[in-house]
């Protein structure tokens, strides 16, 4: 899944999300194969994920707030 140690995980709308701390990725995995379907480069680590309506919105370790 991640080079390290996964810091957020959450599964929605079929989709699972993680956030790895060392390579600072969030990656979607489609929740039936286990494949990866999308993959965004975070400045910092995820604290929490989520998801609605296709939207991910991830708060990071140094306090923003991201829409991927």
């Amino acid at each position: 899944m991640h080079n390290g140690a996964i810091h957020a995980i959450t599964m929605r709308e079929g989709k699972i999300l993680s956030s790895g701390a060392k390579d600072f990725l969030l990656k979607v995995y489609d929740g039936n194969s286990f494949q990866v379907s999308e993959q965004f480069q975070l400045g910092h680590a995820a604290k929490s994920i989520d998801i609605l309506n296709g939207k991910i919105l991830v708060g990071s370790r140094d306090g923003k707030i991201l829409t991927c």
